[in-house]
């Protein structure tokens, strides 16, 4: 087994290095080329081989080093492509410095993921307190009317138009006939019925009947067409995992996700201004040089522009609930305040990755903080989940929630995921202390 992924990893990486190394566009540099080979590399065996986790926010995090930091950026810079006017294009030096901050973001991260994953006193803490909840059994009553009572509400708040709550090409042309904070808060709620079904699959006596219909309410809240694309994988990433977790392997996690990514968050992105079903291109590679794919160049162009607020950013984002008519000089998003230092005039709400969002607030000490609270974060969820196998915990909820909302977050921006992350586990606290107070205890 272990020669047979040996093999299966040097052919994916001598494909890649094809990929990245062969003369095909109107720039080359060896150099440049061969260190964004290198986080292809490192991303690539620490996804590969990892076989203690058959998923974790660790392999998150490294698809998205292949992904957005290793692949994009070297077919960016062979087709000397640049996204926000000439003002925002790299030359090769600010490439291969950007490159280097990477790696080595990569490898603090690494080292201290693995020093925090690995602390046994972290294991014994966890256990403790699982087995203090091993024989509470939530209220299948009141998760199903909470889940039915959400339901009613989004038919009332969309006054029961049912093309603004099955179609997002819809809503996208009619949302300034909605409040945005209040629209933000109800797409919130939208995920309360998810939230509500993996508590019941993780702690209440299990009925068919409830429990399809209860994933028809999730279906319904959030119909795969009509939400945005990285609400899609919040909400249908966690099901996946509850019901393939005891047939997921590091790989086949992996590979999924990759092909899911490929392929059907392209072909959800055209509902966004169509209605036809079939698009022109179900996969599309050229994606990786397309606007999707910003997020590496936006990064580097805040380093390269020297944009340090001092914390100003990450204010706002601590704070996103405060109204910007009370705090006048709220932070607008990095991607705005990279716009206006570029003078660039178009759409400037563009990505700026989780790291380069430390830079923006602290320099490169902010970097260096942001990476370090990364690791600590994943590798206590990691440890959780797979060393304590708890299932009777709200923290196991989170943890489903986070898998799909950390590439997100790494993505960018910042302060509209993270905006998002909280909303989602203030009601996943509330939830469970409702639960909690309403449950059954059975020997």
């Amino acid at each position: 087994m272990f020669k047979k992924k040996n093999i299966i990893v040097f052919f994916l990486l001598a494909f890649l290095a094809f990929v990245v190394f062969k003369n095909s566009g109107s720039n080359y540099s060896t150099i440049v080329l061969s260190s964004s080979f290198i986080i292809i590399s490192i991303s690539v065996i620490k996804i590969f081989f990892n076989d203690y986790q058959p998923f974790s926010l660790n392999t998150i995090f490294y698809l998205f080093t292949l992904l957005f930091l290793g692949i994009a950026p070297a077919l960016q810079f062979k087709k000397d492509i640049f996204f926000l006017g000439v003002n925002s294009k790299l030359d090769n030096d600010d490439f291969l410095h950007g490159n280097l901050v990477f790696i080595a973001c990569i490898i603090v991260y690494e080292i201290l993921y693995t020093i925090i994953y690995n602390a046994k006193f972290l294991y014994k803490r966890n256990q403790k307190k699982v087995l203090k909840k091993a024989e509470v059994f939530y209220n299948k009553k009141i998760i199903l009317l909470i889940s039915l009572l959400v339901l009613v509400f989004i038919f009332i708040y969309f006054s029961f138009n049912l093309e603004a709550i099955f179609n997002r090409k819809f809503l996208w042309y009619s949302k300034n006939d909605y409040s945005k904070p209040i629209l933000s808060l109800v797409n919130v709620i939208r995920g309360l019925p998810l939230i509500l079904f993996l508590f019941y699959k993780l702690n209440a006596k299990k009925n068919i009947t409830l429990e399809v219909f209860l994933l028809f309410i999730v279906v319904i809240c959030n119909f795969p067409i009509a939400i945005p694309r990285y609400k899609l994988a919040v909400i249908y990433f966690p099901i996946i995992l509850i019901y393939l977790r005891p047939y997921i392997n590091s790989n086949t996690f992996a590979l999924s996700f990759i092909t899911l990514f490929l392929s059907v968050f392209p072909y959800l992105h055209h509902f966004r201004y169509n209605n036809n079903i079939i698009p022109d291109r179900i996969v599309d590679f050229e994606m990786f040089t397309q606007k999707h794919f910003d997020t590496y160049q936006n990064s580097v162009n805040i380093m390269s522009n020297d944009i340090v607020t001092n914390g100003h950013q990450l204010l706002g984002t601590i704070f996103f609930f405060i109204p910007r008519n009370i705090w006048e000089t709220k932070s607008m998003g990095s991607g705005h305040v990279l716009a206006d230092k570029i003078e660039y005039e178009g759409f400037s709400n563009v990505a700026i990755s989780y790291f380069a969002e430390g830079y923006i607030n602290f320099g490169y000490l902010g970097i260096l903080l942001f990476v370090l609270l990364l690791a600590s974060i994943n590798a206590f969820f990691d440890n959780y989940y797979w060393k304590v196998h708890t299932k009777k915990n709200y923290i196991e909820v989170i943890y489903l929630i986070l898998i799909p909302f950390e590439f997100f977050i790494l993505r960018g921006s910042l302060l509209a995921s993270v905006a998002n992350l909280i909303g989602f586990v203030v009601f996943i606290i509330l939830s469970y202390y409702i639960l909690k107070k309403t449950a059954k205890l059975e020997s």
